[in-house]
């Protein structure tokens, strides 16, 4: 994400970062607006990609194979959108910042954090930007 523009307000999504995790991401956002007195939510767009394969199970099991799971997703973001999508066509400019392992270990921890709340902030967005879940 970039930075707000000066004299915006960012806030979390709801379940991600040090924010608690809410059923109804929507309702969370608008009511921290409204909290502390902005006049618009400006919605990002979500993620580009099938929803169910951009937000593989991140549940942790004995082996840590979630964590390689969430490192590699990590990489292949910095190379393909949808990360998932691994050719020519889905190839983004590389940005050699963001495979900065400090960088990587950010990323790979969000999405660690995140869990099913990343599902259900993608799903929330699609339906503000009148897409089909």
């Amino acid at each position: 994400m970039t930075d707000p523009e000066p004299g915006t307000l960012a806030i979390d999504a709801p379940g991600h970062g040090q924010s608690d995790d809410f059923a109804n991401p929507r309702a969370a956002v608008e009511g921290a607006a409204l909290a502390l007195g902005a006049e618009a939510v400006l919605w990002p767009v979500p993620p580009a990609g099938d929803p169910e394969q951009l937000y593989p199970d991140m549940t942790p099991d004995r082996f840590g194979t979630y964590l390689q799971r969430a490192w590699q997703i990590a990489r292949a973001e910095a190379f393909f959108e949808p990360w998932y999508q691994a050719s020519a066509a889905c190839a983004i400019p590389l940005d050699g910042a963001a495979l900065d392992p400090h960088v990587l270990q950010r990323r790979t921890r969000a999405r660690i954090v995140a869990g099913d709340a990343a599902r259900r902030w993608h799903d929330t967005l699609s339906c503000l930007k009148g897409e089909t879940q």
